[in-house]
């Protein structure tokens, strides 16, 4: 049979085209979680962990350092595979990871993660700069050096596409700076509300207070791959196994994490007093709390219902009364050092029949994103009411000229906003 040149043609286009796709395939991973990327740091092939995250070694966002890999023995026994690897920048006083694409606009969760676990036989942890951009994320230091992981998170804005993060020298630098894995996921435009251009948010704990386990939580279970801890706090615990739907909760907590809670200590049932963390940097610290009702005898006989405390300051104007199996999400923007001895409490209502409880916490420092690396309280007054009165067309308003509450409590009580976000902030 003979066939014509423009069958040949066609046909050898096709062919090529074909090979072109098996490339690309074969190039870069095809991602079952759109918008991450997951970069084993000094790693050299693609796979997939026990989560399902797809990895990729770091070369194509990166053209400096040197890949190690560490002994078993550093390590220690059953690591992350992202552990037994790292890259180490020797050379240049700045290097930087060049993440792509990003969607300019979009928020954004980052996080590192760094191993030393002494790889160079020198028991000399590196100290070093983390950079976004221009601006400083965190000045790194390793506590001891033989510390298994430290872990680094910022929810983020996107200005730039590609957004670069380094690892720098300063002046007070020790060693040689390292990184084992960089993550990047994307959230929903509706989430964290601090967060804009010009504001960003650095993890200091996710609390997962009814953690039915001793491990953390992730993806799949959240999908925006957080990473949910138990907390070392001795409260009773409510758990279970039905689904909680997200509700009226912005901040879109998994049901996995929702599905546990505790409640107030038998010898002072009408309070949870909440331990705050602490810090002697400038930024104001931003805290999420999640609630849902897990009995399902709760019912007009009864009510649990209650107010939440910043000291003695009350600052919800309705109580929280958590809805049955429906998340819910009261956040709160206050500055370090608002009193002497800063504390946080929930407290039943005189009116109520049952204890508090709390399902998770998120607690952030606020910093600001402006390539100078400068903290929110060293913006304006003026500068900070701009912001705070145009955050996606809610209403602002200050207590004390400082705090900022976020929740819709009249939307917790009655649960008729199904939207899944929330968008009025109220004076106590």
């Amino acid at each position: 049979m003979v066939l014509s040149r423009n069958t040949v043609e066609k046909s050898l286009a096709l062919k090529t085209l074909s090979l072109l796709m098996v490339a690309a395939i074969f190039a870069s991973p095809v991602s079952s979680q759109p918008g991450f990327i997951s970069l084993d740091c000094g790693g050299t092939e693609n796979y997939t962990d026990d989560a399902g995250i797809q990895w990729m070694p770091d070369d194509a966002y990166i053209n400096s350092g040197e890949k190690v890999n560490l002994s078993g023995a550093a390590v220690g026994v059953e690591p992350s595979r992202q552990l037994t690897s790292l890259r180490r920048f020797p050379e240049r006083r700045k290097s930087c990871y060049q993440l792509m694409p990003m969607q300019i606009g979009t928020k954004y969760l980052l996080r590192g993660t760094f191993f030393y676990g002494n790889y160079d036989n020198l028991n000399s942890p590196p100290q070093f700069d983390l950079l976004l951009d221009a601006d400083v994320w965190y000045s790194f230091s390793f506590s001891d050096p033989n510390e298994l992981v430290v872990q680094k998170e910022i929810i983020l804005m996107a200005k730039f596409d590609p957004t670069n993060v380094c690892l720098a020298r300063n002046n007070l630098s020790i060693g040689t700076p390292i990184i084992s894995s960089l993550e990047l996921r994307p959230l929903n435009h509706t989430m964290y509300w601090p967060v804009n251009r010009d504001y960003s948010l650095l993890r200091l704990v996710y609390s997962d207070y009814g953690a039915q386990g001793p491990s953390d939580l992730r993806y799949p279970d959240d999908q925006f791959d957080r990473l949910w801890y138990p907390p070392s706090l001795d409260f009773p615990t409510i758990t279970t196994s039905m689904e909680v739907s997200m509700g009226v909760a912005y901040d879109q907590p998994p049901s996995r994490v929702m599905q546990g809670a505790i409640t107030s200590d038998p010898n002072s049932p009408s309070v949870i007093a909440i331990p705050l963390q602490k810090s002697s940097r400038y930024g104001n610290l931003y805290i999420s709390m999640y609630f849902a009702e897990l009995k399902a005898d709760v019912d007009a006989t009864t009510l649990r219902e209650f107010d939440f405390f910043l000291d003695d300051k009350k600052l919800n104007s309705d109580p929280i009364q958590p809805k049955y199996l429906q998340s819910s999400n009261v956040s709160v923007l206050i500055p370090y050092g608002i009193s002497s001895s800063m504390s946080f409490r929930l407290q039943a209502t005189n009116r109520s029949t049952l204890p508090p409880i709390a399902n998770a916490f998120e607690w952030y420092r606020q910093s600001t994103q402006n390539q100078q690396g400068t903290f929110t309280t060293n913006v304006s007054p003026a500068s900070k009411r701009a912001f705070w009165s145009d955050l996606d067309g809610m209403i602002s308003q200050y207590l004390d000229e400082n705090i900022l509450i976020r929740g819709d409590f009249n939307a917790i009580r009655s649960s008729k906003d199904k939207s899944g976000g929330i968008s009025r902030l109220v004076r106590s």
